[in-house]
């Protein structure tokens, strides 16, 4: 059964996809929007006008067609489609012209045939009563095979018959001459403004093996829409509805747009339904799955963004050639600009926005089909306001940027690139394709068809050839428009290889085929070679690929040695060096190499492990081990093509084999002590490790040495050795000049003597650390100073000497001295006298509490440290004093007052005289004292 789908075609597997109609001008569309009609129809033979012409120069190349023209007025061009209605092996091109005024609208068939699309044609058209009615019959197309013949059958839709109420026809393929049956098969009609048929497509989507007719119905109640299944079946399609999705919401439009293709990659068709007006004019494309032998079942619902319209158009194919049809899906703003999206299956992501110029309609016709045989179905967007057809290569990394145009001639308003088809029109397996201008000629319209050229022969000249001869290659090809102004590929490759691409063919005009030299060369595989050719013609259109397997066959020849070399010379025993041979073969480069080796005393050879890095290079990795012979080795190689061989040969140089150096592990031996600082009398542990391919750590010797930087001679340091490392302590004595100081350490094995040097045994391994260790002075050190004390105005000693101490001097040569103090709180100090370097402190008059004073020591260095020194006063309380004593009379009379003033003062700091109590008496002489009655001020004056 032949799979379809609107807009996409496959050839290698002889799969068909039916595209309809998807151009809509801006005329048209406000005037019909999408409507259907049809009346009684009949066939008529007609010639068309064909005319071949340049139309384009561009990234295609300069373009030359067979155009198809119609001089009624009626958009010919403006829909299409393709297939094999009489089962010759040629396909027709289905067109139609959907506003012919005379007859409601043609369809009309160009006939397949070995020369391509013959001029003399069939069409099909709709007597109406009205000949003013524009009825657009043609407006939508789709083919398939509903009755199981093998032969294609037509079905047209009509969507504004009868005022719009719209009908679909369809017609049955028939054998022979006739192309299709002289009579309908059949006719459904829609009701008042349904539009029915205004979209149509067609596929197996129950699995039966008999392919099934999608009717999209958009003007279905009050534009909420329905798409209409007829299942197909060995009396054609079903005379009613088998199956139907129904819109929800009015002037949504459900079924402006069909397709099929199949989504999930199981062999049935399935289809999606575009709604441009849902949801307030996102616009939504609802996806079904054909199961076999039920109805579809819905699968994912795209939704649009406000103003997108999506759903106008679609066209399906397998895009990034997963097995799985993608959607390619157009909309048309609120803004008047069309763009489409691209979705790979299974459609739950967004991949890819393609957007042409503002105001050419990019969009409103699509279609997806391989035409360059990549496996890849190639995307196709028209632009008809602008003449343009995009072509977007088909990948597995696929992108949007950078298409290929193809530019139609014509006025603005010609409208090239309204419909898009491919097909095998003369069944050449190639690949042409067919594009409508209905807008040509002032509204006629014109269908260009572009023939892929046709590779028809290709051979080598000698079926069997030696390595480094030459091949001479030969093709030959046609094309319908450029007859041998084509040009030719044609590549070869060895049994299961990849494809190499000859030169360029040279055209041979005398025996009227093209040719090339290929230098058989050395490193080519033996065995049979395959050659392939195709052409491509001006326009860019490709042939299929045309294949001779096992055209020739390339022999073998004997290989020899050429050069060989080693490097290094001499290795120590645990290293390599690497043996390198090279050898020449005029015929073949699959050579196989052995090398050997042994040394020159013993009879004993080893074989070697060889790694080929290049065409006729090999080398071997030669690794001494640590029990391998001390001396020289010598080395030989063989090699073969499998059916010829060198037998081994001696190498023109050998490899001394050198005892080890002993190594010492750096980084963990500088850990231990470089860069590091020690206070004399202090010590540091220098930890050596290290290691010896032949020798345990503890079969070595160490020794290690320091120096004052720069200076001579060197001072050894006794080692041990502890469990994994070598020790040495590094202790400066109180004596040892301060400053930075070199570490030198060797290792060396148990092989070593001065005087086997010469016999390629163990060099000492010496490792100097510039300025290593820095030895430090020691800074003297003062003790824990407790607070002294004493009661104010009292002075306090302090013997110092009991709180110092130093490392390297004794008391003698450490000094102290007193830094600042608070001259409120001391008055004075004595100096530091006497073996205990005891100090006095005076206070200053009543002061008491604590003061700190700052002290420094010092030693014969130049080293010091400093401290603070805590002195504590108590405080002591002190009686005021009465300074005077003043009365304003002698005398006092009876009811008298006299007046006593008298001042005082503390010497304590806190006490003020706003706060000193006074007590005031009096006595008559002789007797006891009285309180003084009354109150007792303060005056501050």
């Amino acid at each position: 059964m032949k799979k379809k789908s609107i807009g996409y075609m496959r050839y290698m597997g002889k799969v068909k996809n039916i595209f309809f109609a998807i151009f809509i001008s801006i005329i048209i569309l406000i005037s019909y929007y999408v409507i259907l009609n049809g009346a009684k129809c009949s066939i008529y033979t007609e010639n068309f006008s064909k005319n071949e012409k340049n139309t384009r120069n561009g990234s295609f190349g300069s373009f030359k067609d067979i155009s198809y023209s119609k001089y009624d007025n009626g958009s010919f061009g403006y829909s299409c489609a393709k297939g094999d209605l009489n089962g010759d092996g040629f396909e027709e091109l289905i067109v139609g012209e959907p506003t012919n005024t005379t007859a409601g609208g043609y369809v009309w068939i160009l006939i397949g045939s070995p020369a391509g699309l013959q001029d003399s044609t069939k069409r099909l058209f709709d007597y109406v009563s009205d000949p003013a009615e524009v009825s657009k019959f043609g407006y939508s197309i789709a083919v398939g095979d509903f009755n199981g013949d093998s032969l294609d059958d037509i079905i047209v839709g009509e969507p504004g018959y009868s005022s719009n109420k719209g009908r679909v026809f369809w017609y049955n393929g028939s054998a022979g001459t006739a192309y299709i049956n002289e009579i309908y098969a059949g006719t459904s009609i829609g009701g008042n403004g349904e539009r029915y048929g205004e979209s149509l497509a067609a596929g197996d989507v129950n699995g039966d093996g008999f392919d099934d007719a999608i009717i999209g119905i958009p003007g279905y109640q009050g534009g909420k829409g329905r798409v209409e299944i007829r299942f197909g079946s060995s009396s054609g399609l079903a005379t009613i509805s088998s199956f139907t999705i129904d819109g929800t919401t009015p002037n949504t439009y459900l079924g402006s747009s069909v397709v099929v293709g199949d989504f999930d990659g199981n062999g049935i068709s399935d289809f999606a339904i575009g709604i441009p007006d849902a949801n307030s004019g996102a616009g939504r494309v609802r996806t079904f799955l054909g199961v076999f032998a039920q109805n579809p079942v819905e699968n994912y619902t795209l939704e649009g963004t406000p103003g997108d319209r999506l759903g106008l158009k679609m066209a399906s194919g397998d895009v990034n050639g997963d097995g799985k049809d993608d959607l390619l899906i157009s909309m048309n703003t609120t803004t008047g600009n069309w763009k489409s999206y691209l979705y790979f299956a299974p459609f739950s992501t967004l991949y890819f926005t393609l957007q042409g110029s503002i105001n050419e309609d990019f969009g409103s016709a699509l279609g997806v089909f391989d035409l360059d045989y990549d496996g890849f179905d190639d995307v196709l967007i028209g632009a008809p306001s602008s003449n343009k057809v995009y072509v977007y290569a088909g990948s597995d990394m696929f992108s949007p940027t950078n298409p290929q145009t193809i530019q139609g001639l014509g006025m603005p308003d010609s409208l090239f690139g309204s419909s898009i088809m491919v097909g095998d029109f003369n069944n050449d397996t190639n690949v042409d394709l067919a594009i409508g201008q209905p807008g040509n000629n002032t509204g006629n319209g014109t269908v260009h068809v572009y023939y892929s050229p046709d590779a028809t022969q290709v051979w080598a000249e000698y079926s069997s050839i030696f390595r480094t001869y030459t091949q001479t290659l030969y093709a030959k090809g046609r094309d319908v428009e450029d007859g041998s102004n084509i040009v030719c590929y044609i590549e070869y490759k060895s049994g299961s290889g990849t494809w190499t691409p000859a030169p360029t063919p040279q055209y041979d005009s005398i025996n009227q085929r093209w040719f090339t030299n290929v230098q058989i060369l050395s490193n080519f595989d033996i065995g049979n070679y395959s050659i392939r050719t195709r052409f491509v013609d001006s326009e860019g259109m490709k042939s299929a690929w045309l294949y001779s397997n096992d055209s020739f066959y390339v022999a073998n020849i004997a290989p020899s040695l050429s050069t060989s070399g080693c490097a290094p010379s001499s290795i120590y025993r645990g290293e390599s060096a690497t043996i390198f041979v090279n050898g020449t073969d005029p015929d073949t480069s699959s050579l196989t190499c052995q090398i050997r080796c042994k040394p020159i005393s013993s009879t004993t050879w080893r074989y070697l492990t060889v790694t080929q890095p290049g065409p006729y290079r090999w080398t071997a990795n030669f690794q001494a081990g640590l029990s391998d012979t001390i001396g020289q080795y010598e080395f030989q190689a063989r090699l073969s093509d499998g059916i010829n061989e060198t037998g081994f040969v001696q190498l023109p140089f050998s490899v001394m084999v050198l005892n080890n150096v002993p190594v010492i592990d750096i980084s963990y031996t500088s850990s231990s002590f470089n860069n590091t600082s020690v206070y004399r009398n202090e010590s540091i542990i220098i930890k050596i490790r290290g290691n010896d391919f032949e020798n345990s750590l503890n079969e070595l010797s160490c020794t290690v040495r320091y120096r004052l930087n720069g200076t001579i001679p060197w001072s050894y340091l006794p080692t041990t050795f502890n469990t994994d490392r070598f020790e040495a302590v590094f202790k400066p004595a109180k004596t040892f000049t301060l400053g930075k100081y070199d570490i030198r350490i060797n290792l060396t094995d148990a092989d070593y003597t001065p005087q086997n040097q010469s016999s390629y045994l163990v060099y000492p391994t010496d490792i100097y650390f510039y300025n290593a260790i820095t030895v430090l002075n020691n800074p003297p050190e003062i003790g824990n100073l407790p607070t002294f004390s004493a009661l104010e105005d009292e002075p306090i000693s302090v013997s110092l000497a009991l709180y110092e101490s130093d490392v390297e001097d004794n008391s003698s040569k450490l000094t102290w001295a007193i830094g600042n103090y608070d001259y409120n709180a001391i008055l004075s100090h004595t100096s530091i006298t006497g073996n205990e370097k005891q100090v006095t402190f005076t206070p200053t008059l009543h002061f008491h509490g604590l003061t700190k004073v700052n002290l420094t020591l010092t030693d014969s260095d130049g080293g010091n440290v400093s401290t603070q020194l805590d002195l504590y006063w108590g405080w002591i309380n002190h009686a005021p004093e009465i300074l005077d004593l003043r009365k304003n009379s002698d005398i006092l009379q009876r009811l008298q007052t006299i007046l006593l003033t008298f001042n005082g003062t503390d010497f304590d700091a806190n006490d003020t005289e706003n706060i000193l109590i006074p007590q005031v008496e009096y006595m008559l002489e002789g007797n006891t004292w009285i309180a003084f009655p009354g109150p007792i001020t303060y005056n501050t004056q």
